[in-house]
C-alpha cells in the first residue's frame, strides 16, 4: 500500500545524492537499485500508517514531509548509522511526536534542510 509516493531526489535537501546513491547501491554498480528503494518506500508507509493510526488518517494528514524525513532517516540507516549516531534521528523523533499526537488544529512543525532550518508549516490533524 503506497500513501506517500516518493523518489530519491526528493531527499535531496535532507542528504547529498552521492549518499542517498551510496544507500541504494546494492549491487555496487553506482546507481540506484530501484527495489531497494521501493522497500524504503514501503518502510514508510508502515510506520506512517503506524503513527497516525489507519490509511485513511495518513491520506487525510498527508505527512509528505514526515514520509522524507523517515525516507533519509532509513537510508542512513543503510548506510550504518542508527541511533543517536544518525543525524535524522532527533528530526524523525520530532515528526513521529507530532504525528501521534492528535491535536487539534495541528502542531507547528519546522522543516529542516542539511543546512538548517527552513520554513515552518502547520501539520493539521
Amino acid at each position: 500500500m503506497k500513501l506517500v509516493d516518493l523518489s530519491p531526489g526528493d531527499l535531496t535537501s535532507l542528504m547529498p545524492m552521492e549518499k542517498i546513491v551510496e544507500s541504494l547501491d546494492d549491487n555496487a554498480e553506482g546507481a540506484i537499485d530501484m527495489a531497494a528503494w521501493e522497500s524504503v518506500v514501503a518502510q514508510v508507509n508502515e510506520r506512517l500508517v503506524a503513527l497516525c493510526g489507519s490509511a485513511d488518517a495518513v491520506r487525510d494528514r498527508a505527512p509528505r514531509y514526515a514520509a522524507k524525513v523517515f525516507a533519509a532517516q532509513t537510508l542512513y540507516v543503510r548506510r550504518g548509522f542508527a541511533g543517536q549516531d544518525n543525524p535524522i534521528t532527533a528530526l524523525a523523533n520530532a515528526q513521529e511526536r507530532a504525528l501521534a499526537g492528535n491535536v487539534s488544529g495541528g502542531a507547528v512543525v519546522q522543516e529542516q534542510t542539511a543546512f538548517g532550518m527552513g520554513g515552518s508549516r502547520r501539520v493539521v490533524s
